[in-house]
């Protein structure tokens, strides 16, 4: 697509309208980033969706929950919202929720 920005062309993608909309809120998913305590990322770590295209609650703007780990952990042994959760409630990592918001539509 193309645009304008103070007289200058722009160029964008249009990925479409796939945010669900509550009233006039627009929905969010989570999307779970991991960290070390001591606020790096883990490195090789991928982050973590729950919902996929097509079904309830999906959305392509994502609101990034931090995962918190400690030094022990090892990358991508945590792979899904379920586990992260269980080893949230087991005390093995802390959960942040942020005011960061990405949109990044899943395309496989």
């Amino acid at each position: 697509m193309t645009g304008w920005y103070r007289n200058r062309d722009v160029f964008y993608f249009d990925e479409g309208t796939r945010s669900p909309t509550a009233g006039s809120v627009v929905q969010d998913a989570p999307i779970y980033a991991f960290f070390h305590s001591d606020g790096t990322p883990v490195s090789g770590q991928r982050n973590v969706i729950d919902v996929l295209p097509g079904a309830a609650g999906y959305s392509d703007l994502w609101r990034v929950v931090k995962v918190v780990v400690d030094a022990t952990y090892t990358a991508n042994s945590l792979k899904d919202a379920r586990s992260i959760l269980a080893a949230r409630d087991a005390g093995q990592v802390t959960l942040e929720t942020t005011d960061i918001y990405v949109n990044c539509p899943v395309v496989s």
